[in-house]
């Protein structure tokens, strides 16, 4: 299928129809402020600093004619800001926390000064981000680490407003299979992007399982996205930690067992043959590293996550089998900046997930099986570059896939697949095995142009979206040609299998769009 895309929001519809939330697809933040004196007059040719202990570098701006200052693309990291004209008393601002996804609107006033004076500013950093109006959450690495819940995607997705999950998770126990989720009664039709690249699985697959330890900033939109998003559901930001000129790295474990694990199971429900399905085992072990390889230019961030669940599958005895879950997770991020103006970064991910009893339930014998080891992968690069204060590029390109094949825990020749017609309980090797690949290529490029002129100020964007997305789908003949239907171990009749064979659908679009967000005054 292919379409093609071209979208121009017109400045004031932008803003009181559509209320999009400028730039919420990158994986940066962004600081604009603006400086005058005294009596509320414009100061132009402000010299401003942003520094942060373990930023990649200082970053500097100064003021237009309208006293206007701007950082459109910085990493989420708290920061301060200092500001320094000649006849003026110097200000340094601490403590401004910059999320992923958000701008920090900053109004200063300078103060004249008879001698040289420095004055230092501590204290909240604005929350509210006047320049979007989406409905989402932000949750940063510090937050992650310290809030008790699961960690993997859904359990961030949980504690979003609008965002309701199909089912609750319990000491993790879903980490090893995805959740279906919706927004404002919205399911599918969602959007996963992770260091610019989006890596959706269909259409609301995260596509990976991400080392949770790993983010360094989540931003979650549950209505009201960017002209980027091009679906109507749950808009996902994710960005991974970088290296910075300070080393850094993290050591964190997991244990859980099945004292840990109370029952709310009353007779009832056990009188339905409900008996449980709560974790037996569950563990994870995640270790991290950062920092610079040359000071001030070259930076890498490497870490390592392995995770195991073992839990119990209702009306199975565990004595026999258990749903068993496995996931090794490797990422890798080097930062380059080879001048004051330009970032090149290059990330890479890996993943490998371990299912030996996919399926297994009351009604699917062990030996029915089908086993999953599959390996997924990212990597892109990504050219950031500031050519003025008031413009500002990025391109990035990468690709991303997984290979997944699911075949037969017993060999069928010898226990050939079988169901009961009338209990369907499903006994002999797994039926139905196959091979399912996924390859997504893709790029995409904005340029931000900002300008104080044309009857306000104007925050314009314009680029592009290009991307394949490959599914590949092939049922194979792993558990044998034939499957037998019984009665009470009776034949009945014969399956012929005759699946087709690998089918490769492809998404294939390319978009274009340019969204301006129009600023009249202090209240438009």
């Amino acid at each position: 299928m292919r379409r093609m895309i071209f979208c121009v929001l017109v400045a004031g519809l932008v803003t009181l129809l559509v209320a999009p939330s400028a730039y919420a697809q990158r994986s940066e933040g962004r600081v604009f402020g603006t400086v005058v004196d005294p009596d509320g007059i414009a100061l132009p040719g402000v010299t401003i600093t942003l520094a942060s202990p373990g930023m990649m570098g200082e970053r500097v701006a100064f003021t237009g004619a309208q006293g206007g200052f701007r950082f459109p693309a910085i990493p989420p990291s708290e920061y301060t800001l200092t500001i320094s004209l000649q006849g003026f008393k110097t200000i340094i601002r601490e403590g401004i926390d910059v999320p992923v996804g958000v701008t920090i609107t900053l109004n200063i006033s300078m103060e004249i000064a008879a001698v040289e004076e420095t004055i230092t500013v501590t204290g909240e950093s604005p929350i509210i981000d006047v320049k979007s109006s989406d409905v989402g959450a932000s949750f940063s690495a510090e937050t992650l680490k310290n809030v008790p819940t699961a960690t993997d995607m859904w359990a961030i997705l949980a504690m979003t407003p609008g965002v309701r999950m199909e089912a609750y998770d319990v000491g993790g126990s879903h980490k090893s299979q995805q959740l279906g989720y919706e927004s404002f009664g919205l399911g599918g039709q969602n959007r996963i992007m992770t260091e610019g690249m989006d890596s959706t699985e269909g259409g609301g697959g995260t596509g990976f399982y991400f080392d949770y330890y790993s983010k360094d900033d989540v931003r979650v939109v549950g209505a009201a996205g960017d002209v980027e998003m091009t679906t109507a559901g749950t808009f996902v930001i994710q960005n991974i930690k970088s290296g910075g000129n300070e080393y850094h790295g993290t050591i964190q474990q997991s244990y859980e067992n099945r004292q840990f694990v109370g029952t709310n199971v009353d007779d009832a429900t056990k009188a339905r043959g409900f008996t449980g399905n709560p974790n037996r085992l569950f563990w994870e072990t995640h270790g991290d590293v950062g920092g610079p390889i040359v000071r001030d230019r070259l930076w890498f961030y490497a870490s390592a996550n392995a995770f195991k669940i073992d839990k119990i599958i209702s009306g199975v005895d565990p004595s026999v089998a258990t749903d068993i879950g496995r996931i090794y997770v490797y990422t890798g991020k080097v930062s380059w900046r080879p001048t004051d103006d330009d970032q090149i970064t290059g990330f890479g991910y890996f993943q490998l997930k371990q299912k030996p009893n996919r399926g297994l339930s009351n009604t699917l014998s062990p030996e029915g099986v089908l086993a999953q080891n599959s390996w997924s992968r990212m990597w892109n690069g990504t050219w950031e570059r500031t050519w003025s204060d008031s413009v500002f590029t990025d391109i990035t390109a990468g690709v991303m896939g997984f290979s997944w094949p699911m075949v037969a825990a017993v060999d069928p020749s010898t226990n050939p697949p079988r169901i009961d017609d009338v209990t369907g309980y499903r006994t002999g090797a797994g039926w139905g095995p196959f091979i399912f690949n996924r390859y997504k290529p893709q790029t995409r490029g904005s340029l931000y142009w900002f300008t104080d002129g044309l009857g306000g100020t104007h925050d314009l964007k314009f680029g592009y979206d290009w991307m394949i997305d490959s599914a590949q789908f092939g049922r194979t003949f792993a558990s044998g040609g034939v499957r037998y239907v019984e009665v009470d171990g009776a034949p009945l009749e014969v399956i012929i299998n005759n699946y087709p064979q690998f089918a490769d659908d492809r998404n294939k679009h390319t978009d274009f769009f340019i969204q301006d967000t129009w600023t009249l005054g202090n209240r438009v």
